[in-house]
């Protein structure tokens, strides 16, 4: 290549550079793109070829440069997001841009662009900043796998090209692609062997777990030549720690997910729980009219059998010297007096009705009751567990001899005071 060539490029280069540090990235896009495109001006009449692009000449460290200027300012343009990205570049050069760095695209550009389409004439250094780049954008790493091994699958082979060497002997000077073209294992100087042992790093500790390929980059790491024993055990210690690290993370977000699953089903059983009670708390309308009846009727017999030792004392002292009155046999000759039909139809219907409304609402709060344990058990199993769990500790509780002792003398001292009372109700009475 011409020193002028050279000098554009390096000119063009810096220009790029300064328009990136300053973030003006649209426009060294634009630059970088003229050095990095193919000349396609000769094929709008269709007389003549696309020429190369001009880093296609370009020596070795300036091509390099130019190709890392190129993926940073990608690099930069993709971190923006979807939104500014496309205010910034317009929404159809954004999704452009967004597919060949994501994809394959833009391996294949520089492949094509900048080294006449041989994969394996691709300096390490534009390798290791592409993968990089790919690492951190690409939604899969399949692809990458894929092009690192033609990659290092190229590099690996024996150059069987003896052009150049043909050339060399002749006293001519080697293009900038026969002196990159690798023979061996492409580690011909130790320059050329830290950019094989980092690609090998890239492949081995990234791109095969991203692809989870851990067997496989074990395997590669023990059989590779390239490595030395230090290096290689460094490489699998790397590889256990990031699938111990990946595994770990993976029970955590499980024992996480799972506890935030017993949490919401705890709180909804809860919610359920506390429905269900509302439901049993609440009185019916037949409840509460029953209320005052139930409690004119506790009122009534404490009133007839809740008659202290005292007050009876003193009603005998007080009635003893009075007369009970001779209860005389009815005169057959007195006429009986005679009560109207629609008086006896009354009191016949008076009993019956009362029993009936009794009647009914026993029935009705049964059937209350019922509903309200049907719901709680459909919404709430674990209420059925409880009540059997109560009845079989009350029945253990029973089978205590010295608990059924104490119920028995508890019950027989309750019999002896509702007889003493019922027996002192019955000589009220008969006084």
């Amino acid at each position: 290549m011409s020193n002028n060539g050279s000098h554009e490029i390096s000119k063009a280069y810096r220009h790029a550079t300064n328009l990136y540090l300053t973030l003006r990235l649209p426009e060294a896009l634009a630059v970088v793109e003229t050095l990095v495109s193919p000349d396609s001006s000769g094929l709008a009449d269709g007389t003549a070829a696309a020429k190369p692009a001009l880093i296609a000449s370009a020596p070795k460290k300036l091509r390099i440069k130019v190709w890392s200027l190129y993926m940073s300012i990608i690099n930069a343009l993709l971190e923006l997001g979807s939104d500014e990205g496309k205010q910034v570049l317009g929404s159809q050069n954004w999704r452009e841009l967004a597919a060949k760095a994501r994809g394959d695209g833009l391996w294949s550009e520089i492949v094509n662009a900048g080294y006449n389409g041989i994969e394996g004439n691709v300096d390490a250094e534009v390798i290791i900043n592409l993968v990089n780049l790919l690492l951190g954008h690409a939604p899969s790493q399949i692809q990458t796998q894929h092009r690192l091994e033609n990659y290092l699958s190229a590099t690996s082979a024996t150059n069987l090209d003896f052009s150049e060497h043909l050339y060399s002997h002749d006293g001519g000077k080697l293009d900038s692609y026969s002196v990159h073209r690798p023979g061996g294992s492409g580690t011909n100087t130790p320059r050329d062997l830290n950019s094989r042992i980092k690609i090998l790093e890239l492949y081995t500790i990234h791109v095969l777990p991203r692809n989870e390929e851990w067997d496989y980059a074990r395997e590669f790491i023990n059989l590779s030549d390239v490595l030395d024993e230090e290096t290689r055990e460094v490489f699998l210690q790397s590889l256990q720690s990031l699938k111990d690290e990946k595994y770990k993370t993976a029970a955590e977000d499980a024992e996480i997910e799972s506890s935030q699953t017993k949490g919401f089903h705890r709180m909804h059983r809860d919610e359920s729980t506390e429905t269900v009670r509302k439901i049993t708390e609440t009185p019916s309308p037949l409840d509460t009219r029953q209320k005052p009846n139930l409690h004119a009727r506790v009122s009534s017999s404490e009133t007839d059998y809740g008659i202290e030792s005292q007050h009876l004392s003193d009603t005998a002292t007080e009635q003893r010297p009075e007369q009970t009155p001779i209860k005389r046999p009815p005169n057959p000759s007195q006429p009986r007096q005679k009560l109207s039909p629609a008086t006896k139809a009354g009191k016949r219907q008076a009993a019956p009705a009362g029993f009936v409304t009794q009647a009914s609402s026993i029935m009705a709060s049964m059937h209350n009751y019922i509903a309200a344990v049907a719901r709680s058990l459909k919404t709430n199993p674990l209420m059925l567990l409880r009540t059997l769990l109560f009845i079989v500790g009350l029945l253990m509780a029973l089978s205590r001899k010295e608990i059924r002792d104490r119920i028995r003398r508890i019950t027989a001292a309750g019999w002896d005071k509702m007889k003493g009372t019922v027996g002192m109700g019955v000589k009220v009475s008969y006084l």
